[in-house]
């Protein structure tokens, strides 16, 4: 691996950024497209059968794995049936919900009959409305984008925060600082973390340290990106392999094309090395696993440096949503409507999937619609 400058990484990052933004919407109308064949909410197409299967979850040549389930069998598999429509009912496009309550999962989905509207909560029907009661549904706007930051932590500029070189956040006082970079801060819940930088007395030797409100860890090595779950339980910094086991000040301006990475944790645990990924998405789970998203590249998706899906359509983009397990072993891929599982296994016209904890196992749930039925599936993981 040769050494690069900083303005060629900045000159890659930029021209990546770039390409990245070049599909978005294209991609955004192939979800539009999926959805539209998981939740058919017009009208007297809906009982039809589809020539090429695709709305039964079937195989669609030359584009699909072995391991695709038809959606009678994945039904059969998977799922328990929660109620059938009436007869010239039908389910008002895009408002179904599945929630996860103190006493099991819910289904909920929004009806049209006749002039009327209804809602069904796990097979109970309530109406008639005089409009779509879409304010009863639960995460009904649940969002299955590419991966974002959390929002409730904004970026900062940490500078403000320091008056006469003392660093101060919420009003509670962190001790003298030379500086301070890239900062992310909760204003309501009063969490942040930001990457400090201290000039050691008597040496002038400038340190690195993570600052959160729980204390401080001074770090090995160089470093500019935080990362943070999205729960904000868990957050640190990402080092290059190089700058972390630096041994002397030359090491640690020299600047690596592809190079390792580790994150160091504010609780003062390390994770990694991992191996370069050329991924579109990188971040950590709720449950503190590292996730690399490289579907427009090697086809896969590795967490805490291990391939844990590895994808044989053509057409999978990166504009989707990862599903995992606790322990980071295994998930699914969920794109415009289809679920890839880690085991191979591929179902189509999947609506609203969540993962939950159930006995010590952890499972998937999602919304099958099959001929009139509604159904709750749910898979290990």
């Amino acid at each position: 691996m040769k050494p690069i400058t900083i303005i060629s990484t900045a000159l890659l990052l930029a021209v990546a950024g770039t390409s990245q933004a070049q599909f978005l919407n294209k991609l955004k109308k192939k979800a539009e497209r999926a959805v539209t064949k998981a939740v058919v909410g017009s009208s007297s197409s809906d009982n039809n059968e589809n020539p090429d299967n695709a709305s039964e979850g079937g195989d669609v040549q030359g584009n699909s794995p072995s391991s695709t389930v038809p959606a009678s069998a994945a039904i059969e598999k998977y799922g328990k049936q929660l109620f059938t429509l009436q007869d010239k009912e039908y389910l008002v496009y895009g408002e179904v919900s599945l929630s996860l309550k103190t006493d099991g999962a819910h289904v909920k989905t929004v009806t049209h009959k006749d002039r009327d509207y209804y809602l069904y909560d796990n097979g109970t029907r309530q109406g008639p409305f005089n409009k779509p009661p879409v304010h009863l549904l639960d995460d009904w706007n649940r969002s299955y984008d590419a991966h974002s930051q959390n929002e409730d932590f904004e970026e900062v500029s940490g500078t403000s925060y320091v008056s006469a070189g003392v660093f101060e956040v919420d009003g509670k006082s962190y001790g003298k600082v030379t500086t301070v970079g890239t900062m992310r801060h909760n204003k309501k819940a009063k969490k942040f973390y930001a990457l400090v930088i201290k000039m050691e007395p008597n040496t002038n030797k400038i340190t690195t340290f993570l600052y959160t409100e729980k204390g401080t860890r001074k770090l090995p090595g160089m470093a500019t990106t935080l990362i943070i779950s999205d729960n904000g339980q868990t957050g640190g910094v990402i080092i290059p392999a190089t700058q972390y086991n630096a041994k002397t000040d030359q090491d640690a301006y020299n600047f690596v094309l592809n190079d390792d990475v580790y994150i160091a944790l504010a609780d003062g645990t390390t994770l990694g090395p991992y191996k370069y990924v050329e991924a579109s998405d990188s971040y950590l789970d709720n449950h503190g696993n590292y996730v690399q998203i490289a579907t427009s590249t090697k086809n896969a998706i590795y967490v805490n440096g291990k391939p844990v899906i590895t994808f044989t359509d053509k057409d999978v983009e990166s504009y989707g949503a990862f599903l995992t397990n606790t322990k980071g072993t295994s998930g699914a891929w969920f794109d415009r409507g289809t679920l890839y599982f880690s085991d191979g296994t591929k179902i189509k016209n999947a609506v609203q999937p969540v993962t939950a904890v159930e006995g010590g196992k952890d499972v998937i749930y999602w919304v099958a619609i099959h001929k009139s039925n509604v159904y709750l599936c749910k898979k290990e993981i």
